[in-house]
């Protein structure tokens, strides 16, 4: 984790610890049913997200439920409850690492701490005495605090600061991860339209909450939710679509980008084969004749043609449409690939460790290609530790098989210096290289295979430090 990366964090952590003291010892009227049942609805709603079009963030529904807290109960059990039910939900439902869930939690808290002081500022009434009373005064005491107009004022600034407060978090924790401008951030994740209509629809549907659970009690809080568990998953679809049609837009440039190379290799093949076996005698005979000049213009030849040579071989392999899939036994295949590659001098010093899944099912693949994708994959990563002085330097494998979506994933990673944010989306494109004797296809030829398996590959950095590459393929 970078230094900045800790600050950040270690600061809105202690931040949201003194804010917790201080929300403890005030407490005045605890009403422990009503606080147990918000605990529980914030942490469900938290079940309701998708990744935002890039994938560095997510979006759910927890926004609704958390502002709703900040209406009913008052400044310091609305910021407890808030944590508290972010924590729990971080660690059960996302399977968070304890700091994340923390600094998540401790983010949600100070947004809602800095929502429910404008809340109050501008006239708006804590709603829980109201839900308090019995059920034929809680109605109308809930509507008449909602008719007022300070509230929809109250309501509206306090929702606006609470969006704005967390996604400004967000939006400074991925500039000190990835070092992108705010600018970039802000428009990528956060400011598209349909981000900011669910904003909106957020900060809107805190009061029809409030007002449902009022008038229907936990009935009226289960058709709610009903309701926008149908639009979250519109939501995800509509995501869906558009990282397919992406996908869909790369795959076919890259089609004709491999009909160019099939073209390019096989004329260059040619020649190439003389060419190296005339640099091989002039070098033999340069040696008899101990002609410095001739001995070093041969060498130079030799070392091109060889570099070339190199270009044609990815030119090939990436032009290679067809496969011959067989049932293959992935977790086997990549034990046999990493013992193959452990030899090599790229991976001195560099410790693996794989996880497979137990319950991975053989999957019909071409072995010889999904090799190659291994292959490929490792010595990326082998090439990006070579660039960083670490004192451990380790690659990381794992396999994960999905039964409900009938999808394995092979995930690659590494701790090294990561994928600069310039080259994400280009990464996978043929002749893009970053290194001085690269040819630019080993990715290129990865993304083919992966699509000639209808499957896909997406590349990442890691919060920490690294990169990772996850190749995602239908158990078919």
């Amino acid at each position: 984790m970078k230094p900045r990366v800790k600050l950040i964090v270690a600061t809105h952590i202690a931040l949201a610890t003194v804010l917790g003291i201080v929300a403890v010892v005030n407490q005045k009227h605890l009403y422990p049913e009503h606080v147990l049942l918000w605990v529980v609805l914030c942490m469900v709603s938290e079940l309701f997200w998708v990744k935002t079009p890039t994938g560095d963030t997510v979006h759910s529904l927890a926004a609704t439920a958390k502002l709703s807290a900040v209406f009913i109960f008052d400044i310091w059990t609305a910021t407890l409850i808030v944590f508290t039910s972010t924590v729990i939900g971080n660690f059960v439902f996302r399977r968070a690492m304890w700091y994340r869930a923390l600094y998540n939690g401790s983010q949600l808290m100070l947004a809602a701490a800095s929502a429910a002081v404008l809340y109050r500022v501008l006239g708006g009434h804590c709603l829980l005495e109201s839900l308090a009373l019995p059920s034929g005064l809680r109605i109308e005491a809930v509507v008449h605090t909602l008719s007022t107009p300070t509230f929809f004022t109250a309501i509206s600034v306090a929702g606006a600061a609470y969006i704005l407060a967390n996604n400004s978090s967000i939006v400074l924790l991925m500039n000190a991860m990835t070092g992108r401008r705010l600018s970039v951030l802000w428009r990528e994740n956060l400011l598209y339209p349909e981000e900011i209509l669910s904003s909106l629809a957020s900060i809107l549907l805190a009061p029809l909450l409030v007002l449902l659970y009022g008038s229907l009690g936990v009935l009226g809080l289960v058709l709610l939710f009903a309701c926008l568990s149908l639009v979250h998953q519109a939501n995800r679809r509509y995501l869906d679509v558009i990282r397919a049609q992406d996908n869909l837009i790369r795959s076919e440039r890259m089609t004709a980008m491999g009909e160019m190379a099939e073209e390019i290799g096989r004329s260059l093949g040619k020649s190439l084969g003389e060419l190296k076996l005339r640099a091989g005698r002039l070098y033999q005979l340069a040696r008899k004749g101990q002609s410095d000049p001739v001995l070093k213009s041969a060498q130079i030849v030799e070392v091109n043609v060889d570099h070339m040579s190199a270009l044609v071989d990815g030119l090939a392999a990436f032009s290679h449409h067809e496969s011959q899939p067989v049932p293959t036994d992935l977790n086997e295949l990549l034990r046999r690939t990493m013992d193959f590659v452990k030899p090599q001098n790229r991976f001195d010093n560099i410790h693996f460790k794989l996880t497979p899944d137990p319950i991975l099912p053989v999957v019909n693949v071409d072995p010889s290609q999904m090799q190659q994708v291994f292959i490929n994959l490792l010595t990326n990563a082998a090439d990006a530790l070579g660039e960083v002085d670490r004192p451990v330097r380790k690659i990381f494998v794992e396999t994960h098989f999905d039964p409900n979506v009938q999808r394995i994933r092979i995930s690659f990673s590494d701790n090294g210096p990561g994928i600069p944010d310039a080259n994400l989306d280009r990464i996978f494109e043929p002749h893009f290289t970053t290194k001085a004797t690269g040819h630019g296809f080993g990715l290129a030829t990865v993304f083919r295979i992966a699509a000639n398996h209808k499957g896909c590959i997406q590349a990442a950095n890691l919060p920490g430090g690294g990169a990772r590459f996850l190749v995602d393929l239908p158990n078919s």
